[in-house]
């Protein structure tokens, strides 16, 4: 494949990435939810996500059409060796979305980072099953909003090559915040050594 052929095959990825993207947000604003963060962060954040996968593909040359993610993104299909649940797009889009109804009650509202001390409350509830997955609901002012959950567990008998592929997931779909906190558990694991790296 030419260079060209390949720049016109990543070009076609990108466009259809955001008319995916683009009909999920309408949709979403067509049932009353409003953006917390700008169209162009969900589409930057979406992009990222789809860059990350192909990179992980170590593939060369590293095209965007050869990411893993692309399945996921237009069928709503996890890869194989995925832990994740969900589907990226709406995943990302409910983190950085409210309904109507609570956009115009947090609207102007202060936060901890303005330094007021009147906050929005936020609780967790956390069902761990040994023998299977955590479920956490999280409620925001006493309503249920939803959240994506990010497990790191070292020994849950991941291998050391099944743990970067989670952790390269994981980082695409966190936040910047979250993020933040991912780096910073998978460089310091709990027990300092992963299960297949000794």
């Amino acid at each position: 494949m030419s260079p060209d052929e390949r720049d016109q095959l990543e070009l076609q990825v990108i466009q259809d990435v955001l008319d995916t993207v683009e009909a999920k947000l309408r949709e979403r604003e067509r049932c009353g939810w409003h953006l917390t963060v700008s169209r162009m962060r969900i589409y930057a954040t979406i992009l990222h996500a789809v860059i990350v996968s192909a990179r992980a593909t170590h593939s060369h040359p590293t095209t965007l059409d050869r990411a893993d993610i692309l399945d996921v993104i237009f069928d709503g299909i996890e890869p194989a060796d995925s832990d994740s649940a969900g589907q990226l797009v709406e995943d990302i889009i409910d983190r950085n979305s409210l309904p109507a109804s609570r956009s115009r009650r947090h609207r102007g509202r202060p936060s901890m980072s303005d330094g007021s001390s009147t906050a929005a409350r936020v609780e967790a509830v956390v069902v761990r099953d040994p023998d299977g997955p955590t479920d956490v609901s999280i409620f925001v002012d006493g309503m249920e909003v939803p959240a994506t959950l990010f497990p790191v567990d070292a020994g849950a008998g991941w291998t050391w090559a099944e743990w970067m592929r989670t952790r390269d997931v994981n980082l695409a779909l966190a936040s910047p915040a979250a993020r933040a906190a991912l780096l910073h558990i998978y460089a310091n694991v709990p027990g300092e050594r992963y299960i297949g790296r000794v």
